[in-house]
């Protein structure tokens, strides 16, 4: 791929690759998403979603607004050295 953006200026460059990431990053959202659903179909119950995101980004239409607890469990129990 090759893109050409030497002619723009500074803000516009910015706005280009903002554009871009913005909606590279809503493709692999909406790709994991539809991942889960299909295998969550197949075996119900036995899938979950996670992102290492303070907030868990989900499709407007799919996104329902209950009360959650979430419990992050990284580095909570001590590994034996070998």
């Amino acid at each position: 791929m090759n893109i050409q953006i030497k002619d723009a200026d500074k803000n516009d460059k910015h706005k280009y690759f903002h554009d871009l990431f913005t909606g590279l990053a809503i493709n692999v959202l909406k790709a994991q998403h539809d991942v889960f659903q299909l295998n969550n179909e197949s075996e119900k119950g036995c899938w979950s979603l996670a992102q290492p995101n303070v907030k868990l980004l989900l499709p407007k239409e799919d996104a329902v607004l209950t009360r959650n607890l979430e419990v992050d469990l990284f580095q909570c129990l001590p590994i034996p050295i070998k």
